[in-house]
């Protein structure tokens, strides 16, 4: 599962650059991704075989792979990610965070943070059938460094819960990735 961590730290850099661009950190993504708690499974998408080459000067990434929809990713796909960090040896409420009502609704929108994967997607759109696979050519990747405040630096969890229906059923899913945030 190490390939989803490299989405994973892709997705996070894209989606929280802030405005006040202040020091250059990245996220170090740690390899165990978890289920959020027991009740709730991860999400049912297999990266397994994406390849990540890491270009000169290491500030940029490529990827090719295919991305495999294990089970059914319908039209409407809502996406509740939360953060905790570590503040004096205690867990707390982080300052990332972000909810997106539609997922699907914004795929192939060039701001958003997944842009640069599903815009090589075949089909553009959800739903996204069972066994639907999406095959990734070359990609490169933009620079993974994340200009933050330096208060931002430490340990941090995130959650990625995604909520939707399948065959008439609400379901959700989510994976709790851990990560430091490093300056570089």
């Amino acid at each position: 599962m190490p390939a989803f961590g490299h989405v994973l730290q892709l997705w996070l850099f894209l989606t929280f650059l802030p405005n006040d661009l202040l020091g250059k950190f990245v996220f170090d993504i740690q390899d165990n991704f978890l289920q959020c708690n027991p009740d709730t499974p991860l999400p049912a998408v297999n990266l397994s075989d994406f390849q990540f080459t890491e270009m000169e000067g290491g500030d940029t990434m490529q990827v090719s792979g295919n991305v495999l929809f294990v089970k059914e990713y319908g039209g409407f796909v809502r996406l509740d990610l939360h953060s905790q960090r570590l503040l004096r040896g205690t867990w707390g409420e982080g300052e990332i965070s972000r909810s997106e009502a539609n997922l699907c609704a914004k795929l192939q929108f060039p701001m958003e943070p997944w842009y640069p994967i599903t815009k090589h997607f075949q089909q553009k759109s959800c739903p996204f059938k069972a066994g639907h696979l999406e095959t990734l050519p070359l990609v490169e990747l933009d620079d993974f460094g994340v200009r933050l405040p330096a208060q931002f630096e430490g340990d941090w969890k995130f959650f990625f819960e995604f909520s939707l229906n399948r065959q008439g059923k609400a379901v959700k899913e989510c994976v709790l990735v851990q990560a430091t945030v490093v300056e570089v």
